[in-house]
């Protein structure tokens, strides 16, 4: 069994990301900004497409696009 966790850099719902990918992990928690898993080891490939798949189609399609806010340019 693997277990990890993860922080977002603000612009991804982790544990939204997980929840669409639930069916592959024994368990998760967590919020937007940060969540922990665990998975069999057989699971971990279907988990990375799923999880994959899910972020390159941008999330849940009623999430409203998010605006990166920047301080100062470097």
């Amino acid at each position: 069994i693997g277990q990890g966790s993860g922080r977002s850099i603000g612009l991804i719902d982790l544990h939204a990301a997980l929840h669409g990918s639930a069916e592959h992990l024994i368990g998760f928690g967590g919020h937007a900004a940060a969540a922990g898993l665990r998975i069999p080891h057989d699971r971990i490939d279907d988990f990375r497409s799923q999880l994959n798949a899910y972020l390159q189609r941008g999330g849940p399609a009623d999430d409203q696009p998010r605006a990166l806010h920047i301080d100062a340019e470097v």
